[in-house]
């Protein structure tokens, strides 16, 4: 079944799904015309939806409701930000809390070297001289493992198995 098929029987055999789909289908058509003065009917949409959790979404929303009309209305936007808080955040849980500064910074600037490079259209296999020095340093650097002793190297057995 094709991704389209399988959304229109889910949302043909869920009204509530159906609904949810449709109120932020209309969410996004704010985002998208950068009007919120559908805000407020939307926001009482999602309280008589009886679903509690849309319920709860526009609780929330009214209590920081200026705030969002400022998100919805602003041409600005804290995306390149946040894209790089998530950077870090996934650094952080990839080495399990383990990596110092130092490491955090070279992983942190290569994944936006990174993001820059395959942003503009090439290939990170296909990289400048630049992006290659800068892997090749990053590389340099590795993850400490528990209790500060440096990864054991595999041992390779010299003897062929036996026919």
């Amino acid at each position: 079944m094709h991704a389209a098929e399988a959304l229109r029987w889910l949302l043909e055999h869920c009204p509530e799904l159906d609904r949810t789909h449709d109120l932020a289908r209309q969410f996004a058509a704010m985002l998208d015309a950068r009007d919120a003065s559908p805000l407020p009917d939307w926001l009482e949409q999602l309280t008589t939806s009886r679903l509690p959790a849309l319920a709860s979404l526009a609780k929330a929303i009214r209590e920081d409701q200026p705030a969002v009309v400022q998100g919805i209305t602003t041409p600005f936007s804290s995306d390149v930000n946040e894209g790089r808080i998530t950077d870090l955040k996934l650094q952080k849980r990839i080495t399990a809390g383990r990596a110092g500064v130092r490491l955090l910074r070279h992983r942190v600037i290569l994944m936006a070297l990174l993001r820059r490079h395959t942003r503009d259209g090439a290939s990170p296999s296909h990289g400048t001289p630049q992006l290659h020095g800068n892997l090749a340093r990053a590389r340099k650097v590795r993850t400490p493992t528990p209790g500060g002793k440096p990864p054991s190297k595999p041992t390779v057995n010299a003897t062929a198995p036996g026919p």
